[in-house]
């Protein structure tokens, strides 16, 4: 099955293990994920994960994380819907290529994408 999912990327000036890490732990949801404000579950995700995810406009959605591949991706549905997937890259010279991507069906959440990717450059860098 063909999956087709619109992207956006960001090289970070960060070795990718750094990255990831923020990527998988819950607590820095809220800091990079722009439509995140909490979660409740387990303090770091793998597959099968399962929790809530408290929305910006005050939603408590239920999440499950339904593809990890450690140090390289993961994907989850939020309400039982398909949502973004996560994934980073190492580079030859010790950054980072991050990658965030949402169901072909979303071009609308390409903006929180990108605003997300700058986010986490900035908590990464720690400005």
């Amino acid at each position: 099955m063909i999956r087709v999912r619109l992207t956006a990327t960001r090289r970070i000036e960060a070795p990718v293990d750094q990255v990831w890490g923020h990527l998988v732990e819950t607590a820095t949801w809220p800091a990079w994920g722009p439509t995140v404000r909490g979660i409740n579950g387990p303090r770091r995700i793998e597959e099968g994960t399962t929790g809530l995810v408290s929305t910006v406009i005050g939603l408590k959605l239920p999440f499950e994380i339904t593809e990890l591949i450690e140090g390289v991706s993961w994907s989850w549905k939020v309400a039982g819907i398909p949502a973004t997937g996560h994934g980073v890259e190492a580079t030859h010279d010790g950054s980072t290529v991050v990658r965030f991507d949402c169901p072909w069906w979303a071009p609308f959440y390409l903006p929180v994408l990108r605003r997300g990717l700058t986010r986490l450059d900035d908590l990464v860098r720690g400005t």
